[in-house]
């Protein structure tokens, strides 16, 4: 077990059942924009991310592209030494038959690991249309489908998220009202998929390209985390385990369409 000194994170050792609050702002304030991460923070994250060589719990993590520092920084923190590694995300698809090869390994996924409603090709092509579309990762969006909902688009949380992405409503309207479009139903596989693929797109910026502090957000709720970079509480270890799961299985899946393509 992988533990810090002094800052609070916390990770959990077992296994279990993990709570799915993806976009959950219950308790964080005015408004479901995410704001932006304290510093000390936002630090550890990329210390997370970048400065522990790349790697969490043996699961290799996308260093950090750009912090923004909103205070001056912290002392140094204490470091896990971790062997350096990396996994470059995969190429775009430059044409249709490299876009039809994606959906296809994105479809293999799909049907080792989802429980799909509807023709499981129809959801892969639709998550690989619109990550590409949006200029987003399809194989890291594939990634957080899995533990969201299975691939499940009627998919619901006891907190009421819903769908492919696990969307709560209310901010599945902040989404939709943002980018001007109808508020459709979150079960709707390619109105949620727009929504949440957006959504964890302005989260991954918003935290200078860090996918731990994207993907606590995404789970637990960006005000929650804004309250845990101010010392109010802890990120609970369920949420660390639910980030490293999807940052494994990303770094498996593009090794093994990387080494198909090979």
């Amino acid at each position: 077990m992988l533990t810090f000194v002094a800052i609070p994170l916390v990770f959990a050792a077992s296994a279990g059942f993990m709570w799915s609050r993806p976009l959950d702002t219950a308790g964080s304030g005015e408004s479901t924009e995410p704001p932006m991460v304290h510093a000390r923070f936002h630090q550890i994250g990329n210390e997370i991310a970048g400065k522990f060589s790349g790697k969490v719990n043996g699961v290799v993590v996308q260093p950090a592209k750009s912090s923004r520092v909103l205070s001056p920084p912290p002392p140094p923190i204490k470091r896990i030494s971790a062997r350096a590694a990396s996994v470059p995300p995969p190429a775009p698809p430059k044409n249709g038959e490299e876009l039809a090869a994606l959906e296809g390994q994105v479809f293999r996924v799909l049907k080792r690991h989802g429980k799909p409603v509807q023709n499981g090709k129809d959801l892969a092509a639709a998550i690989v249309r619109e990550a590409v579309a949006q200029e987003y990762d399809p194989v890291f969006v594939a990634a957080v489908i899995k533990s969201e909902s299975a691939f499940n688009s009627l998919a619901r949380s006891h907190k009421g998220a819903q769908g492919l992405m696990q969307i709560m409503p209310k901010t599945g309207a902040w989404l939709a009202d943002q980018q001007s479009i109808p508020r459709g139903k979150l079960t709707d596989p390619g109105h949620n998929l727009k929504l949440g693929i957006s959504y964890l797109k302005q989260l991954e910026q918003e935290y200078g390209g860090n996918r731990v502090l994207t993907l606590i957000a995404y789970n637990w709720g960006p005000g929650h985390l804004a309250s845990a970079s101010s010392g109010g509480r802890r990120v609970p270890g369920e949420v660390m385990q639910y980030a490293v799961k999807i940052l494994n299985d990303y770094r498996r899946w593009s090794n093994e369409m990387r080494s198909s393509v090979g």
